[in-house]
């Protein structure tokens, strides 16, 4: 397992697996099994989630508050609706 990887703090995990999720299903980042060109994320990569313990598509990470609305957080994850998230929820 990488290190970069590997779950920070006292969390235990089984070895070679990861805490690390990200979303899948129709119209995020990781729709299918071919993949997407970062120029499908229409909403723009700093605008989308690529990977849940924060990484976005841009490569930054950015905290999200756990009361962050069920909209902003839909909004984060589509990657090509046109929306673009309220920064202040996140």
């Amino acid at each position: 397992m990488p290190q970069v990887y590997q779950q920070r703090g006292d969390a235990e995990t089984e070895p070679y697996w990861t805490l690390f999720q990200v979303f899948v299903g129709k119209d995020t980042v990781f729709e299918g099994t071919q993949g997407i060109k970062s120029s499908q994320i229409t909403d723009g990569t700093s605008n989308t989630i690529l990977v849940i313990e924060a990484v976005f598509a841009d490569g930054s990470v950015h905290p999200i508050k756990k009361t962050i609305d069920e909209q902003n957080l839909r909004r984060l994850i589509i990657r090509n609706d046109g929306e673009i998230p309220d920064s202040d929820q996140f």
